[in-house]
């Protein structure tokens, strides 16, 4: 017996609101991340993402040539269960904030998936 055929309406072309780079900080960035967490308060979550003393993702968003933002993912070691310890947003991109927002927090989303994570902590 053939299986019942369906029909998929054409779906318009998805934009993203937000284009440009998301991907692991490199050691290159420094001096931009610096720039990026001067507006956040200084604070030992900070220093160790800016460091890696705390194992997790420091994921960036690359976008017309500079960092628009940067969010320190860790990937719980007491459960499946990931955490944004860090989301700063350039304040010179506050017109797009909430798209970036949402898009980092999004690909943290992804990445916690990947390493099967039933739970996200945005703190």
């Amino acid at each position: 017996m053939a299986a019942p055929a369906f029909a998929v309406a054409p779906r318009p072309p998805f934009t993203l609101p937000v284009r440009g780079a998301i991907r692991n900080a490199e050691p290159r960035d420094l001096g931009e991340l610096r720039r990026l967490f001067a507006h956040v308060e200084k604070d030992a979550r900070v220093r160790d993402a800016i460091t890696r003393r705390t194992p997790g993702h420091l994921l960036v968003l690359e976008l017309d040539g500079a960092l628009r933002a940067a969010s320190f993912v860790v990937i719980g070691s007491d459960g499946p269960r990931g955490r944004i310890e860090l989301l700063v947003v350039d304040p010179l991109a506050a017109a797009i904030h909430k798209p970036i927002e949402e898009r980092m927090i999004g690909v943290a989303m992804a990445l916690c998936e990947a390493f099967s994570c039933v739970e996200l902590e945005i703190g």
